[in-house]
């Protein structure tokens, strides 16, 4: 109840930019359903509460750093820190409880991985009044704040590289049947995507052509490297594509194979499985497939 169990997806534009929001779960037990809509993100916000107990509670044991751990293995480049609930009456916009925060987490985040100058940033706000999400808090409320607004955060980031001129890579991350048309939803992460293309939905190959682009407000043309987008297709059923597939251009397609070199850093073991031997069975996960 009040969880979320998949990722929630949703669009909005600023006056600089467009966005897709990709909501993922944060409870324990849909940690893999959290990897898959955040290898699809550029930017993580990592939302903690600054009341009392709660913010002790999500980063001793809670999912706060697990989450900011596994955003750094799948490749997101950047985070802002959404201090949250600063309008509750134990915090009442503090600067001493935000400073706690704010120094907590980042010590978390080096940890991680993640460069204190130019990885991550850190916002104080309130979801519930919507203080410092779109508009810059006013000084009265909190008088100490140098910051901008959430949303102004966003804007303000430098443009991340785009692989344009690669192959047409989209890994889906789901599929499903609407008036008669399979739809499918992923990420461009390399090369466009056009109205009428022929391309592989991968490791298949089986060839179908693309009917319509669209991020659920608006329709496209041409799909660019690095849209979140919702893909019509001609010539497959939905009960044939599996989330992992990979939409491919068929002149330089993906490459299909058996067996992966990795390198395996573990970092904890399940209380039920403490021993890491031959024969360990595990999850995997590459972009926003799932194998048991």
């Amino acid at each position: 109840k009040g969880k979320t169990v998949e990722v929630g997806r949703a669009h909005f534009e600023t006056e600089k930019r467009r966005y897709t929001i990709l909501d993922a779960p944060g409870h324990k037990n849909y940690v893999p359903n959290m990897i898959s809509g955040a290898a699809q993100a550029d930017v993580g916000i990592l939302v903690v509460s600054s009341k009392k107990g709660e913010f002790e509670a999500g980063v001793d044991g809670g999912q706060t750093i697990e989450h900011a751990r596994l955003a750094k293995m799948i490749g997101i480049k950047h985070l802002i820190v959404l201090v949250n609930k600063m309008d509750e009456p134990s915090v009442n916009w503090s600067k001493e409880r935000y400073d706690e925060i704010t120094e907590k987490i980042t010590g978390h985040l080096k940890k991680c991985g993640f460069n204190p100058k130019k990885d991550f940033q850190f916002v104080p706000g309130s979801g519930y009044t919507s203080a410092n999400i779109k508009e810059t808090v006013s000084k009265e409320l909190c008088p100490w704040n140098t910051g901008v607004s959430l949303i102004e955060t966003l804007d303000l980031l430098p443009q991340f590289e785009r692989n344009e001129s690669g192959a047409l890579r989209v890994p889906i991350i789901d599929s499903f049947k609407d008036r008669g048309i399979v739809h499918v939803m992923g990420k461009v992460e390399s090369g466009n995507i056009t109205i009428g293309q022929q391309v592989y939905i991968m490791p298949g190959r089986t060839k179908v052509e693309v009917l319509s682009l669209s991020n659920e407000t608006c329709n496209f043309k041409t799909g660019r490297t690095g849209e979140n987008l919702r893909i019509g297709l001609k010539g497959i059923d939905d009960e044939q594509i599996r989330q992992g597939s990979i939409l491919s251009e068929i002149v330089r397609q993906v490459p299909v194979v058996t067996e992966i070199e990795a390198i395996i850093v573990l970092i904890d073991l399940p209380k039920d499985k403490q021993l890491f031997t031959a024969d360990y069975e595990a999850m995997f996960h590459a972009h926003t497939g799932v194998e048991d």
